[in-house]
């Protein structure tokens, strides 16, 4: 399973890079066999305005087999959205 962190317009750090991955890793890990490759990508939708649930991150998984299967989660700061996106896809995969 290869994971793709893309961050867009904004200027991400290695540290929010490094937990992407490894929340992706962590929580699709069942999967791993199935899944091809799982693009990960933020967005801060406010940008300087601040505002509660503002952030945003859209996963994709290419599926062996069955095609792309997505997920978004907003979050009000972006490793909690990461956390909510992974979790969520992995929710969605056991289902398929």
């Amino acid at each position: 399973m290869r994971v793709l962190f893309v961050d867009g317009a904004l200027p991400s750090s290695a540290s929010l890079t490094k937990h992407a991955h490894a929340a992706a890793v962590q929580a699709l890990g069942g999967f791993a066999r199935r899944i091809t490759t799982v693009r990960i990508a933020v967005v801060d939708h406010n940008g300087v305005r601040a505002g509660p649930a503002d952030k945003s991150c859209s996963m994709v998984a290419a599926v062996a087999g069955r095609g792309a299967v997505s997920v978004r989660a907003v979050a009000a700061g972006f490793y909690a959205a990461v956390r909510a996106a992974s979790g969520r896809l992995a929710r969605r995969l056991g289902r398929r």
